[in-house]
């Protein structure tokens, strides 16, 4: 029932799965067969985003590896800000 409960969230803050053969954005160039999740535009919406001593990155980054450790168990994260970028 916990999991499903943190599904609905991670779906309430829209986030989405994009395949990539490589990244290469913001000084990174990783290859390989990849995933990525964009959370920084979902959190820029969020109210709380300019809040002084907010958490708000973190509970986004959390989301973001929940989904990415849901739909591969094995992946590998090779860079978590401002994408999650893993390895599968």
């Amino acid at each position: 029932m916990q999991t499903k409960k943190k599904m609905d969230l991670v779906n309430a803050l829209n986030l989405k799965i994009e395949y990539i053969r490589e990244y290469k954005e913001h000084g990174c160039d990783i290859t390989g067969d990849l995933i990525m999740v964009r959370y920084y535009h979902a959190m820029k919406g969020d109210p709380r985003f300019q809040s002084f001593g907010s958490n708000l990155p973190y509970r986004y980054i959390d989301k973001a590896k929940e989904l990415a450790k849901t739909t591969y168990p094995d992946c590998e994260t090779m860079l978590s800000m401002p994408d999650l970028v893993c390895r599968i």
